[in-house]
């Protein structure tokens, strides 16, 4: 049986894991030690006609700042030291090079994919700009501000959306994943979903306007807190047996849907003060 339960607000600010820009590393031989680089800008010709990023790399932690400006961007990479398969086959590790960029009809691509690094992405961008994000192994994404819309999704790591008022899709596949929805109305369906290691966890957190009309999906094997009555209601009306069956439940007259899935873990909605 799923459990619901009001949840009492607790404020805290917002976590965000302090990343440094997109920068260079240097080889670290015979040392299993990270190796800091110093930063370095990432300059990119024909970014005035971009008006969507799509960012992919193996391991990164990556955050992203919508700005009223124009496009910045910075990097740094650590080494990982020598994979042990490389060290065996006498394969030395390559010197971090700097993300790959193509401007192509409009959008910016990103590419930070040499796997003997950890990279460390900075941006800011206009904030109308869409947003695709894909950490292939593992890295934690936060992204704040934005008004077009967010996809997101990390193989290990957390994901932060903060002050978003666009559509979003944000998958952590072993790791928490939290969205703060500040829009008045949602303009497509949306989604969030996570794979914590372990129930204590926090999981999914989804905080929204308490008059946001929205269908909300919810799949959890944990429980499912909720500080806004007539949500509550409506999961007690919903008569949930539990498990990954999705729960369906209209939230002031209903709208474009929420789908929320923890497959190990809570889930969290709460409203704005």
């Amino acid at each position: 049986m799923i459990r619901f339960e009001v949840k009492r607000r607790s404020r805290g600010g917002a976590s965000t894991a302090a990343v440094a820009l997109l920068m260079l590393g240097w080889v670290c031989s015979g040392s299993l030690h990270a190796t800091l680089a110093h930063a370095d800008e990432l300059a990119i010709d024909g970014v005035e006609k971009v008006r969507s990023l799509r960012l992919s790399a193996d391991f990164a932690d990556v955050e992203l700042r919508a700005t009223d400006g124009g496009f910045r961007g910075s990097w740094h990479a650590e080494s990982l030291g020598e994979p042990r398969e490389n060290q065996d086959a006498g394969i030395p590790v390559l010197p971090a090079a700097a993300p790959i960029t193509l401007v192509n009809d409009g959008q910016l691509l990103v590419r930070a994919q040499n796997a003997s690094y950890r990279y460390h992405l900075e941006f800011d961008i206009p904030r109308g700009w869409g947003v695709t994000v894909q950490i292939y192994r593992h890295g934690n994404v936060w992204i704040a501000g934005m008004e077009g819309a967010v996809s997101a999704w990390s193989a290990g790591g957390d994901v932060n959306v903060l002050q978003q008022t666009g559509a979003f899709s944000i998958t952590a596949m072993d790791g928490s994943a939290a969205v703060d929805f500040v829009g008045n109305t949602l303009e497509s369906a949306s989604a969030i979903s996570a794979h914590v290691p372990t129930l204590k966890e926090r999981g999914i957190k989804l905080t929204i306007p308490p008059g946001l009309a929205a269908e909300f999906r919810i799949s959890t094997t944990g429980r499912i807190h909720t500080d806004l009555p007539p949500l509550l209601h409506g999961l007690k009306q919903a008569n949930a047996k539990g498990g990954l069956n999705p729960l369906s439940v209209m939230l002031n007259g209903g709208g474009p849907s929420i789908s929320l899935r923890n497959v190990n873990g809570d889930v969290e909605i709460l409203a704005h003060d």
